[in-house]
């Protein structure tokens, strides 16, 4: 990841406002997984879906496409949030 951050300069800095702002404005597909059941909520990891059409995320989506698809096949960006 560090490679990543020397290599690409994002125009914001990517946090947890940045990402709850930017899921705020659109509706994406979220799923559970890990030990969700009962008591073990906190223990989840949420899964957020196709962030790549959002247009917050289009920067991030556009850097990692340059420099992390060498290839540029078709893929979709989703993020993973930690209980």
């Amino acid at each position: 990841m560090e490679l990543i951050r020397k290599k690409i300069k994002f125009k914001n800095t990517i946090d947890f406002n940045f990402v709850s702002n930017a899921l705020d404005t659109d509706s994406h597909l979220s799923l559970f997984s890990g030990l969700w059941q009962n008591d073990n909520i906190m223990q989840s990891v949420i899964q957020i879906r196709n962030v790549d059409k959002n247009e917050k995320f289009k920067y991030v989506y556009d850097q990692l496409k340059k420099h992390c698809n060498k290839k540029q096949k078709k893929y979709e960006l989703d993020i993973l949030c930690l209980g």
